[in-house]
């Protein structure tokens, strides 16, 4: 089957979605499918760590290297560069590629244009190429506006169906007009060549240079604003005999922000470690004790952005303690007192308590870990290429 995933993203990205796709990409090609990947041919030069402003043009060799080194793939996907302007603007960069993304799609003639990029799906769609949408997003609240032309789109033979990352999402496509058989839904998974070799927590511990006594909460990921780091500082200061380690941050500001909210609410205990790329991730998960997702509603609620999040499979695998909001998304795969601490969103009162709980029983505390990890043996990126593939071949079939 061949298969051209059109990102509209820059890569490589501190961006999460980027290493959602680039995961998806190799674990299609490893499953077996004939897969590119179309991107935007980037303006910086080589060696530029990803978020930089630097606008020098990167050669596309580079840039093909620095993006199979930076995520830590291995298969031998193509890359296909997409040159177009560079604008400030989002949306316009978003619009242009979809638009520009057609032309080189009619020359590569694939089995299925496979995208996250809901214009590029709907441009594909009325072009007459067989699409796949791939989203996160609760689309009745994230596009509301797009809602009807979205239903003559949808409802094209051609259009395949959307694999959601939620049942949440699944549901808000139905609502807006997606049939039924149409949705799949597919929880993101993790990396297991990355989490290999697994290495104790005192090895992780003396690599990171971190006490081997203190009990240590680890958050890993975004640090903006959208993302409840307000919370996890007021967390870590009501918290105090607990070392909170924050590994990430990216570009805009994120950590400048991060510290600031730190400093605000007196939590002396935290150490910002600042962004490592995903393949660098795995030692702070195994020396940590207990990781974190931020204990609010509101990056669910609020701004939309994060929707079970992707790290909650990461952590699964870590076989460490999660403390996580008790919500709709993050309920789909974590279990109270089974495989997580689940507490009601934006109550510091409770999320302190729970973090001081690990901390009290630690044979608890690897209990609900050991779960976890169990549970995450078949929520790999192979595994959910697999699912992928076979929900595709059905509507082809079908179409």
């Amino acid at each position: 089957m061949r298969i051209v995933y059109v990102s509209d993203e820059r890569y490589p990205s501190t961006h999460t979605d980027t290493q959602q796709v680039a995961m998806t990409v190799d674990a299609l090609t490893k499953v077996g499918a004939n897969v590119s990947l179309m991107v935007p041919a980037m303006r910086r030069s080589p060696g530029v760590r990803p978020g930089s402003d630097d606008k020098r043009r990167l050669d596309w060799t580079s840039q093909s290297d620095a993006i199979r080194s930076y995520y830590g793939v291995s298969s031998d996907f193509r890359l296909i560069p997409l040159y177009s302007v560079n604008p400030e603007w989002r949306i316009l960069t978003k619009t242009l590629h979809s638009l520009l993304s057609q032309s080189k799609l009619r020359g590569l003639r694939p089995d299925v244009v496979y995208t996250r990029n809901i214009g590029t799906a709907a441009v594909a769609t009325i072009r007459g190429f067989p699409v796949i949408l791939e989203s996160y997003r609760v689309i009745d609240v994230n596009y509301h506006a797009f809602s009807r032309f979205w239903r003559s789109v949808v409802s094209r033979r051609n259009f395949l169906g959307v694999i959601c990352h939620s049942r949440m999402s699944g549901e808000s496509f139905v609502r807006v007009g997606v049939p039924d058989f149409k949705v799949q839904v597919i929880h993101n998974g993790f990396d297991i060549g990355s989490m290999k070799p697994e290495i104790s927590q005192k090895d992780a511990r003396k690599l990171l240079n971190w006490d081997e006594t203190r009990f240590t909460a680890t958050y890993t990921g975004h640090l903006n604003p959208n993302k409840g780091v307000d919370v996890l500082a007021q967390w870590a200061a009501s918290t105090p005999s607990i070392h909170h380690v924050w590994v990430g941050g990216g570009n805009n500001g994120n950590t400048d922000y991060a510290a600031h909210e730190k400093d605000r609410a007196g939590a002396a205990n935290v150490e910002l470690v600042g962004w490592v790329p995903p393949a660098e991730l795995p030692p702070y998960l195994y020396a940590s004790d207990a990781l974190l997702i931020p204990p609010t509603a509101k990056p669910l609620t609020h701004h939309g952005s994060t929707v079970l999040p992707m790290k909650t499979f990461t952590y699964m695998a870590a076989g460490r303690a999660i403390i996580a909001p008790d919500l709709p998304d993050v309920r789909e795969v974590l279990v109270h007192e089974k495989n997580a601490l689940l507490v009601e969103p934006d109550r510091l009162d409770v999320a302190q308590s729970a973090l001081l709980r690990l901390q009290r029983d630690p044979q608890f505390a690897q209990e609900i870990g050991r779960n976890a990890k169990m549970d995450s043996i078949s929520a790999t990126w192979t595994s959910r290429a697999e699912k992928i593939l076979r929900f595709v071949e059905r509507r082809l079939q079908q179409s």
